[in-house]
């Protein structure tokens, strides 16, 4: 099982929601928290940053359409809710999206994997 923790707004690459490091990432670097918050998030950030790869695929226009899935039994995963939560109390809001089959993958590690959403297929008239 896969989790997706998503805003509601899309990011401008994959057209998909803005996946919550993403979005946690805008917050601290915004205006909008008071001085603590933003310690707090930077702080908190620098785990992920020192223990999660950001994967370079992402930055391959063959993937623009790839978006970031957690593994279910990732050590994160405690993390991520945590952020949920803070990023709630701040007016942004998280869906937590769970799959099986997330697409076609393209990249793995121990702790998430990078996929492209199967395309639907758009229905034909007679």
């Amino acid at each position: 099982m896969y989790l997706r923790f998503q805003t509601k707004s899309p990011d401008p690459q994959s057209g998909r929601p803005t996946g919550i490091l993403v979005a946690a990432h805008q917050l601290r670097d915004s205006n909008r928290v008071s001085i603590d918050d933003e310690a707090w998030l930077r702080d908190y950030l620098s785990y992920f940053n020192m223990h999660l790869r950001i994967p370079a695929c992402l930055k391959d226009l063959e993937h623009r359409r790839a978006i970031s899935w957690f593994k279910e039994g990732s050590k994160m995963i405690d993390r991520v809710w945590i952020l949920k939560v803070f990023l709630e109390e701040k007016d942004i809001f998280i869906d937590v999206i769970t799959t099986r089959e997330p697409g076609i993958v393209v990249y793995e590690d121990g702790h998430q994997i990078v996929a492209k959403p199967k395309r639907k297929k758009a229905n034909k008239t007679a």
